[in-house]
Formats: structure tokens, C-alpha cells, sequence
């Protein structure tokens, strides 16, 4: 599979629900992902050398290796964060149905424009 049809999920986290909704709407009317899951989470972690616990969204949006870094700048632009946690994990295996859906959908979207 070339690189540019390699699906992955990227993992992100937002700090309200309403910055979430706007950022999952952005960029899957952008076209960069065919579907983003939003799922509440706690997150604990040290910043400034303080223990810090939030209540986020955790996203997982499913795209095409291809639009990673385009996806990362455009959630940069849109994050609230000063460093938001935005990973890229490949996709080795799933449902062949499924990720031909994501990867046409992220396609057919960016060739229309």
C-alpha cells in the first residue's frame, strides 16, 4: 500500500466539549478525516512540574497518512492548548469494508476541490 492510502488514526485531546464539536466539524468538513470518535476522558499529567488532572475529549479521527501533517496544522490553527497532543498511530489491520470507505472518503474529498 503506497504511503498516501496508509490509514491512520490520530489521537487528540480537546479541553471543553464545545471546542471538540467545533474541531470535529472543521476538519471533517475539510475534508481530512472520514470519521472522528469524541469520548470523554480524565487526563492526568505533570505541566510546569504540577500534577494536573482535566476532564477532556479525546478524539480519534480516522484519515489517510497522507493528511497527517496538513491535519496537524490545521489543528494547531483551531487548539486552544499552547501543545496539543496530536499522535498519528498506523493502522496495520481491520475490517477491509471500513478502511476503504476511509480512505475514498478522504479522497474523493480532496480530489473535489
Amino acid at each position: 500500500m503506497s504511503g498516501e492510502l496508509k490509514k491512520v488514526i490520530v489521537v487528540l485531546c480537546t479541553v471543553s466539549s464545545e471546542e471538540s464539536k467545533k474541531i470535529c466539524k472543521d476538519i471533517i468538513k475539510s475534508g481530512y478525516a472520514a470519521c472522528i470518535n469524541k469520548i470523554p476522558v480524565g487526563s492526568y499529567y505533570l505541566w510546569d512540574d504540577k500534577f494536573c488532572h482535566d476532564e477532556e475529549d479525546l478524539l480519534i479521527i480516522k484519515t489517510i497518512e497522507s493528511q497527517f501533517d496538513d491535519l496537524k496544522e490545521f489543528i494547531k490553527a483551531r487548539h486552544s492548548y499552547a501543545l496539543p497532543e496530536i499522535i498519528s498511530i498506523p493502522v496495520e489491520n481491520g475490517s477491509e469494508d471500513y478502511l476503504n470507505w476511509v480512505r475514498e472518503t478522504v479522497t474523493s474529498f480532496k480530489k473535489s476541490k
